[in-house]
């Protein structure tokens, strides 16, 4: 064995050895950017829930038109669909999809209305006619059929519009606009310029 040769191996082994770590260190540094890439990637998710026949996306701070409309139509028919036997949990229904801004002052109100509708026996129905967005209030408005009728059947009729606003937190749609108009066409937005 030649000690020359020897010596060349060996050398050759701790070019390769200090070659080898700094390969290492990228593939360490390029798995660091990933990771810090990937967890800081904004998730879109895309779905097609049963009850529409549009796709919808929701992302963590963010949701598509179609699924406001989604959300305002369930709200609108919790909201507008209320017995004395069913008005507690429709309460605790809406109270769950608001968001804080709103929540004191929806459910106080809500409350309130639903005292009077189990002292009184009231049923309230709503049937929706229409569902759109509008970009000038930034909201979805459902307009439709509102019917009051009491304990000896006496009954009022008349055309109402839910107005709501939409914020997205963690993935979640939650309320925190509300306003109910009378009518098909609700008043101009108090911001508009014109």
């Amino acid at each position: 064995m030649k000690l020359s040769t020897q010596r060349n191996t060996f050398e050759q082994a701790l070019r390769e050895n200090r070659l080898t770590r700094w390969i290492v260190a990228g593939q360490v540094l390029a798995m660091l950017v990933m990771a810090y890439g990937w967890a800081s990637t904004d998730q879109r998710v895309v779905i097609v829930p049963p009850g529409l026949s549009t796709e919808v996306e929701i992302s963590e701070n963010s949701a598509s038109q179609s699924l406001q409309i989604a959300w305002a139509q369930f709200l609108a028919n919790n909201l507008g669909n209320i017995t004395p036997r069913n008005a507690d949990l429709v309460l605790d229904t809406i109270g769950s999809h608001l968001s804080p801004s709103v929540y004191r002052s929806v459910v106080d109100r809500l409350a309130e209305q639903i005292k009077v509708l189990k002292d009184e026996q009231l049923t309230i129905e709503f049937d929706p006619i229409s569902s759109r967005w509008d970009n000038a209030r930034r909201s979805v408005l459902i307009t439709g059929e509102h019917r009051i009728r009491g304990l000896r059947g006496a009954e009022r009729r008349e055309v109402k519009t839910y107005e709501m606003r939409f914020v997205v937190s963690n993935y979640r749609v939650l309320l925190d606009h509300l306003d109910v108009h009378d009518g098909a066409t609700p008043p101009p937005p108090q911001n508009a310029q014109g």
